[in-house]
């Protein structure tokens, strides 16, 4: 026969619910991250080449590379842009 009593119950309660809490508080953590990650999976920049590599006639060019956030074209033009696509690190943004 087994006699169950309220004082044990609660004085192995307590580490089990810590445990249980810290669990729910890491899972809530990593599902903010993947929606923050899914909300902007990528990096994105226009990508202005050296001069020597690739000549662009909309951005003054010298021997460096340049990545930009905004690049404003005149609207009645038609030109070839390159961008640049770098995935967001889902390792790094876990903290694995």
């Amino acid at each position: 026969m087994c006699v169950l009593r309220v004082s044990d119950f609660l004085s192995y309660s307590k580490p089990c619910l810590i445990i249980v809490v810290y669990d729910r508080y890491k899972r809530r953590k990593k599902s903010r991250l993947l929606e923050a990650l899914l909300k902007d999976p990528f990096e994105v920049h226009f990508l202005i080449l050296r001069a020597t590599e690739h000549e662009v006639d909309y951005y003054p060019q010298d021997k460096d590379i340049h990545l930009l956030d905004e690049l404003t074209l005149p609207s009645d033009s038609e030109a070839d842009v390159m961008v640049r696509l770098v995935p967001n690190d889902l390792k790094r943004a876990l903290g694995a």
